[in-house]
């Protein structure tokens, strides 16, 4: 685990690999019910982890597209792009509770799970969602990478 954060109260939030093979990780310490998330990065995916971003109301999930950009998503706030992991800004709202996301196969769309029952595609350019599916069955809490390129 992180450094400084082995208790028995973290809570994963999401996994992301990087396109140079380093694993992240997001969390909340539910030990704690005024902790904030944070994300951290395992540099090879292995040792100990270093601390990216702190300070995410809610974690949840995270992905990175093929430049190396992270998206995360804070369930309060909305999806948050960074430049690699630097430089994160809101970069897209308009959500109920957001759980998790992915690339589709050519990075066309961003998908968006949404635990309010919603499945949306977001224009991994600009932000802006442009198409909302009702989930039939049950809530969506994850988003399967699409296959191939």
């Amino acid at each position: 685990l992180a450094h400084g954060f082995d208790n028995l109260f973290l809570r994963g939030r999401g996994i992301a690999i990087d396109p140079e093979g380093n694993c992240f990780w997001s969390f909340e310490d539910e030990s704690d019910p005024l902790a904030l998330g944070s994300i951290v990065e395992f540099s090879g995916c292995a040792g100990t982890g270093t601390m990216v971003r702190s300070g995410i109301v809610s974690a949840g999930g995270l992905v990175f597209d093929r430049n190396g950009n992270l998206y995360y998503i804070d369930e309060a706030l909305g999806i948050f792009k960074c430049q690699k992991t630097v430089q994160c800004k809101l970069f897209a709202l308009g959500f109920g509770l957001p759980t998790n996301l992915n690339f589709d196969a050519r990075e066309k769309h961003l998908w968006v799970a949404d635990a309010i029952g919603f499945i949306y595609a977001v224009n991994p350019q600009s932000g802006l969602i442009e198409s909302k599916t009702i989930s039939i069955g049950g809530d969506p809490y994850g988003i399967a990478p699409a296959p191939g390129d």
